[in-house]
């Protein structure tokens, strides 16, 4: 280390305080900028608009600058946009509220009109995320509700399906598809913000072609949706237009003419989209269907809901239910879904009241929830209005965080979070991450990402002399940054992440 560079390294310390003999020193960015970590260390360092935050339980605190010639204290009160690590409360409280155990439960009924005719086929959702026909490269297994609707079936001797296909939301709320307040557009219009809904299919995401002409084709014969085509100015624009409720109903694209421009988008209304498809489906396997579709709601829907008859070995009704709670948090974390985040929020928000408004609903369940988990000064500092952490209205601080995960290694629930967190350098968003580091195969923490905001949040595995893990230390790092420093900010959380697994692991 240069003289200059031991002289940066002096004042950042004593911005800090006096680190002990366990100080690392690391330069994450081109700058001039050195960190100090040590055990005694507390209090967090910032400079011009480049803010770090770093908190970990017995004391040791951490804040980084990366830039800037002087480098100031700040308290760990500071507010950050979690991103991403919104998702840490999110599963845990559907954890805590819905236990490692729930599933979703899809209900199939219909009248039996005679040997192998099934009449009238009424389909009741209530959410089950993971209706897809293909998706890989992320790690989620597939529940494949249509395959195991067509065999329970064909169990019961059904060939033909005439009449109608009725699809029943369990609860319409689930239904909105209106993006939560802070959302960005460039957000909300696209599958990266896709929503859940009581029928879900394909992620609720779907590809669209737009020909030079400017016609739109949905690559999926089964989805009609409306949408304004138009080119000029050297673009082609498909314009958004909005139902009754405010729901965006299409979205705002931009390709060159002349050539094709392929999309991927949320669909606000996915149940007919669901419905054609299924009838196709069940065409395709063999069981002749000739159905009107049909999606009635309210008191009708109610009606067609409390005429469902228990299900049966044999009869005209059965169940399709999901993989347990405790896997499907492994497929929003691990990823970071932001749709299967959303799923489990709305989830939450139809057990805990009857408001109208299931965001709103959600938003008290954990503001309750981390009341019950935190003193109330901790608990404020937590403001979350949504699931996934898509919203730039969230804010945490360093301080809270910890103490909500130190919380959450208390609960009984908890091997089923620490099992759903990403790996370092093994699996998820941590995947091409620390590898050859000392956190590689052994930290697991929920990653989060905004533009200028990269965050890091999880845990550093203790471990015995056989092995097994005696404790699970706490740790979280927030930023706010300019978004070309996002790799510095990577770095810096390798270098902290491995000094804490030697600190913690040291004999």
């Amino acid at each position: 280390m240069s003289k200059v560079s031991t002289i940066a390294v002096a004042l950042l310390l004593a911005a800090c305080a006096r680190p002990n003999s366990n100080e690392l020193r690391i330069a994450p960015g081109p700058n001039g900028t050195y960190i100090a970590v040590g055990t005694v260390v507390t209090g967090s360092v910032s400079s011009g608009k480049s803010t770090f935050s770093f908190s970990h339980s017995n004391n040791l605190s951490v804040g980084v600058a990366t830039g800037g010639p002087e480098p100031a204290t700040e308290s760990e009160t500071k507010p950050f946009k979690p991103a991403s690590i919104t998702k840490l409360v999110t599963t845990s409280l559907g954890l805590k509220k819905l236990g490692p155990d729930f599933t979703f439960v899809t209900k199939v009924a219909w009248t039996s009109a005679g040997e192998g005719l099934a009449r009238n086929l009424v389909i009741v959702a209530d959410g089950d995320p993971q209706v897809v026909r293909e998706r890989s490269g992320d790690g989620v297994a597939q529940q494949e509700v249509f395959k195991e609707i067509v065999t329970q079936l064909r169990v019961r001797g059904v060939s033909k399906v005439e009449g109608s296909l009725t699809l029943v939301s369990a609860d319409e709320r689930h239904d909105s598809a209106i993006p939560a307040n802070g959302m960005e557009d460039s957000d909300h219009t696209t599958c990266f913000g896709a929503v859940s809904q009581s029928f879900n299919f394909g992620w609720n995401c779907a590809g669209l072609s737009v020909e030079s002409n400017g016609q739109a084709v949905w690559q999926d014969s089964a989805l009609q949706f409306p949408l304004t085509v138009s080119a000029g100015s050297g673009k082609i624009s498909v314009q958004p237009n909005y139902d009754s409720t405010g729901r965006v109903a299409s979205f705002l694209l931009s390709g060159r003419p002349g050539s094709r421009a392929s999309f991927k988008l949320p669909i606000s209304d996915v149940k007919p989209w669901y419905g054609r498809a299924f009838i196709a489906y069940l065409n395709q396997s063999g069981i002749s269907a000739d159905v009107e579709l049909k999606t009635p709601s309210g008191a009708e829907a109610s009606t067609i809901k409390a005429q469902i008859p228990a299900p049966s070995a044999t009869g005209p009704s059965f169940e399709v239910v999901s993989e347990p709670l405790s896997s499907i948090v492994q497929y929003t974390n691990k990823p970071s879904d932001n749709y299967f985040a959303d799923d489990i929020f709305k989830t939450i928000a139809e057990k805990h009241g009857a408001g109208s408004d299931l965001r709103l609903e959600g938003q008290a369940a954990v503001r309750e929830a981390l009341a019950s988990w935190l003193p109330s000064e901790l608990a404020n500092e937590i403001h979350l209005v949504d699931g996934a952490g898509l919203s730039h209205e969230n804010h945490v601080t360093a301080r809270a965080y910890l103490a909500l995960l130190t919380q959450f290694t208390k609960e009984s629930w908890f091997p089923a979070l620490w099992e759903s967190l990403p790996i370092a350098g093994k699996d998820g968003t941590l995947k091409a991450r620390m590898l050859g580091s000392a956190a590689q195969g052994k930290v697991r923490a929920k990653t989060g990402t905004l533009s200028g905001s990269y965050q890091l949040a999880g845990y550093v595995p203790k471990y015995r002399s056989d092995g097994s893990v005696a404790e699970y230390i706490p740790f979280v790092i927030l930023s706010a940054v300019d978004p070309n420093q996002r790799f510095d900010v990577f770095d810096l959380q390798t270098d902290i992440a491995s000094k804490l697994v030697r600190l913690v692991n040291s004999k």
